[in-house]
C-alpha cells in the first residue's frame, strides 16, 4: 500500500512540473506582453478575424471591452480523495473608436495565456497575410 502511495504522490508532483523547463516565468510573461503590446492601436475586426468571436462583450462610456478566455478543469486525485482543479487565462481588449487602446490579463498559469495569445488560428492568419 505505501509503494502504491509513494507511486501516486510521484506521478503528481511530476505531473506539475512545467513541459518547458527552459523558458522561465518571467520570459514567458515577456512573450505574452510582447504579443499583447502588438495590438495595441490596431482596429477591432483585426483581432477578430484572428481571434474570432470574442467571449465576452462589455460596453460602457463609449469604451468597449473584449475578452477571450481559456478554461480547463481537471480532476486530480488526491490522498483519499479526487479535487477538481480549474486554470485559465482571461485576457480583455479596451476598444476607444474601433482601436485597441489597452488590455488587462489574468490567469492561473502562464502557459494558459501564451496557449490563447499564440493560438494556431492567428498563427495561420498571420502567415497568409505575410509578403
Amino acid at each position: 500500500m505505501k509503494k502504491f502511495l509513494y507511486i501516486a504522490i510521484y506521478l503528481f508532483l511530476t505531473s506539475c512540473a512545467s513541459n518547458n523547463q527552459d523558458t522561465s516565468f518571467e520570459e514567458k510573461k515577456l512573450m505574452l506582453e510582447n504579443r499583447l503590446d502588438s495590438w495595441l492601436g490596431a482596429k477591432e475586426t483585426e483581432i477578430i478575424q484572428v481571434y474570432g468571436i470574442p467571449d465576452s462583450i462589455y460596453t460602457t462610456d463609449n469604451v468597449k471591452y473584449i475578452l477571450y478566455e481559456i478554461e480547463k478543469s481537471q480532476y486530480v486525485l488526491n490522498i483519499g480523495y479526487g479535487v477538481v482543479v480549474t486554470e485559465g487565462c482571461e485576457i480583455t481588449f479596451n476598444i476607444q473608436d474601433n482601436i485597441i487602446s489597452s488590455y488587462t490579463y489574468k490567469g492561473w498559469n502562464i502557459n494558459d495565456c501564451l496557449a490563447l495569445i499564440y493560438s494556431s488560428r492567428e498563427t495561420d492568419f498571420v502567415d497568409s497575410n505575410v509578403g
